[in-house]
């Protein structure tokens, strides 16, 4: 069946070397099934040795990694691994062959393989939505934890959360709560300390935005 042909080697072919001897150039219809079932694409054999074969296919992005090629012309089913790819071609290694009568047992062995595959990819896209749903549900736990902080240090300034404020109500914020916090006015020690570090907290909050407003409005 293999004979000589006169074609150049192909330049992304397996590592594997195929004796020119034993390829056999022909032109055959045959079908790839990916499922084991009722998935099969077209696709013509360029030529075949007892290793694999090289195929044209229409679309190769979509030919999985594991087919079962079947040319009925020549009898013979097979499954095989693609070993490259090219624009318009495939190169397939061999893994087992056999006649048509063998059609029904190949497809059975190339549909758990494809539902093996299918539910690994599944449970690569299930792990993937989990981490992003993590992801975002840690992202959301943050900016609500500094939500509920810069609130509770506006509210230690006695400025009104719902509003917007600028450094100017802020230095006015600041000193109408020293004076009610300062221990010789009857406040803490405590309560001072702490009104001082909000307040640098929001005005290097305040100061870091401003040149931002200000490039936004030029």
């Amino acid at each position: 069946m293999f004979s000589n042909t006169a074609r150049r080697p192909r330049q992304g072919a397996p590592k594997e070397k195929v004796s020119r001897k034993e390829r056999v150039s022909i032109t055959k219809t045959a079908a790839i099934c990916v499922d084991g079932a009722e998935m099969m694409m077209p696709c013509t054999v360029r030529d075949m040795h007892s290793q694999g074969a090289r195929m044209s296919v229409a679309n190769v992005a979509a030919v999985p990694d594991s087919i079962l090629l079947i040319v009925r012309s020549e009898d013979l089913v097979a499954r095989a691994s693609v070993a490259w790819r090219k624009a318009a071609e495939i190169g397939v290694r061999f893994i087992r062959t056999g006649d048509m009568h063998m059609e029904e047992k190949f497809r059975g062995e190339q549909a758990r393989i494809y539902q093996d595959a299918q539910e690994a990819a599944l449970r690569v896209q299930q792990d993937k939505e989990r981490e992003v749903q993590k992801k975002q549900a840690l992202e959301d736990m943050k900016a609500q934890q500094e939500a509920h902080e810069r609130k509770r240090k506006m509210q230690i300034m006695g400025i009104d959360p719902r509003y917007p404020f600028g450094e100017d109500e802020l230095k006015r914020a600041y000193r109408q709560q020293a004076m009610l916090k300062h221990p010789d006015q009857g406040g803490t020690m405590e309560a001072f300390q702490e009104l001082n570090i909000v307040y640098q907290a929001l005005l290097a909050t305040v100061v870091a935005a401003a040149p931002q407003a200000s490039a936004i409005s030029l």
